[in-house]
């Protein structure tokens, strides 16, 4: 919970429909900041309820659920300067905010790792497979990211018209235009155990999110099919084990399943 240390300037923006370890991720926040909570889609009214009874939590409410405008509507509304964006069903470890704002003095955005928890085989099979799309490597995916306000003047707004990882895309801008960013291994964001229907509905919205930022962007996809499959099984297979390369194929099967589908939505829309 939070305590009465003196307050940090950062605005934590968690988005939530009906994932009820919201709580949780509140009760993890062990530093004084602005927590706004974005309501989105058609919110459990019990989330609504309880967090309108819970001290210093600031409501806004989406009827959409679309992550860049989510993200977007936490910038316009958040009142510091500095701004994490955090999910529902992650916690903090502890003193990883504060961590992470040590380093603000130097860099605009400094970013934290986010580790996979587990309580059964399966999971554990499945939290090794999303540290090797997700965290292995240092990259800029939301929640981990803190940000100065000053670098969406700079690189603009979240790409609206992306509704799925669209952190994705703002990601590569940052990355084009040279903004420098930090990576801190040691301040931990800690995501709850998956499970595969869990884990597989996220990787069709991943891959419809990379239809939608490719045919926005005009761009098109820099590997083959067959040297994506190479990537998550033969990569997978080398550094997480065969067992979790096969896991990783049925994962990228269904994100290309997204991809596919959005782009043959998007053809029959095209030519009504």
């Amino acid at each position: 919970m939070l305590n009465n240390k003196e307050p940090i300037p950062i605005s934590v923006v968690i988005p939530v429909s009906r994932d009820r370890r919201i709580f949780k991720c509140i009760e993890s926040i062990d530093v004084n900041v602005e927590i706004l909570v974005i309501l989105n889609n058609e919110y459990d009214k019990y989330i609504e309820h309880k967090l309108k009874n819970m001290k210093n939590i600031k409501l806004c409410y989406l009827k959409e659920f679309n992550f860049s405008k989510i993200y977007n509507l936490g910038i316009k509304e958040s009142k510091y300067e500095h701004i994490f964006f955090m999910d529902s069903d992650c916690v903090f470890k502890k003193g990883a905010l504060l961590k992470l704002y040590g380093n603000l003095v130097s860099y605009p955005i400094v970013k934290g790792r986010v580790l996979f928890s587990y309580n059964n085989f399966i999971q554990k099979l499945i939290a090794k497979a999303r540290e090797f799309t997700t965290s292995d490597v240092p990259n800029l995916f939301i929640p981990g990211v803190i940000f100065k306000k000053d670098v969406f003047k700079t690189v603009g707004l979240f790409n609206e018209k992306i509704k799925f990882a669209s952190d994705a895309e703002m990601g590569n801008r940052i990355i084009n235009m040279k903004i420098p960013w930090l990576f801190v291994p040691t301040a931990n964001i800690i995501h709850a155990p998956l499970t595969i229907k869990e884990d597989l509905i996220r990787a069709l919205r991943y891959g419809i999110g990379r239809s939608q930022k490719h045919q926005i962007l005009n761009t098109y996809k820099s590997k083959s099919l067959f040297q994506e499959f190479c990537y998550y099984f033969v990569d997978g297979a080398r550094n997480k084990g065969i067992l979790v390369a096969f896991y990783l194929i049925l994962w990228w099967l269904f994100f290309t399943a997204g991809f596919y589908f959005d782009r043959i939505v998007n053809f029959f829309k095209n030519n009504e």
